[in-house]
């Protein structure tokens, strides 16, 4: 079964790139220009490429909301903004691309976020704070999924 990769960017021509690029190499791809057409998408993903510049709701809030309802979900951040990816302990962010996007990093990141087991990506959602929040909304936020609470359902299944 192939592996169903969601991007959320809001620039049309990086969309396609990657659409092209994820396709050839054999996944199954959804796109979105935003966080809030892509919101029902966040459970059929096996991986999803994140833009933080985006309308709407930035990448910031949709990482966050990511990793409060699907701490399992591998997140790679992309964004052409350099001085955002000083930021490489957020929990729920698997990695971090600068654009434009290394074809040969890229595949290499997909590849091996979407060989991990659920363990090994507990184990790497647990390295950080139990949740991360944006500065601009830290404070009255609902709590997240635990993620070993979501591991326990998952091997239930």
């Amino acid at each position: 079964m192939k592996k169903r990769i969601l991007i959320i960017d809001d620039d049309a021509s990086i969309r396609s790139s990657l659409q092209k690029i994820l396709t050839a190499s054999g996944y199954e791809l959804t796109v979105a220009a935003d966080g809030d057409s892509a919101q029902i998408e966040f459970a059929k993903a096996d991986l999803l490429i994140l833009d933080l510049n985006l309308p709407i709701q930035d990448g910031w809030d949709i990482l966050n909301d990511v990793n409060a309802e699907h701490p399992l979900l591998p997140v790679i951040v992309i964004t052409g903004l350099a001085d955002q990816l000083e930021e490489r302990t957020i929990p729920g962010a698997s990695a971090f691309l600068e654009k434009p996007i290394e074809v040969p990093a890229l595949l290499e990141t997909v590849t091996r976020l979407l060989t991990q087991t659920p363990e090994e990506r507990l184990a790497e959602t647990s390295t950080g704070p139990e949740r991360w929040q944006s500065p601009a909304t830290r404070g009255g936020e609902r709590p997240s999924k635990s993620a070993a609470h979501v591991l326990k359902r998952f091997k239930a299944c």
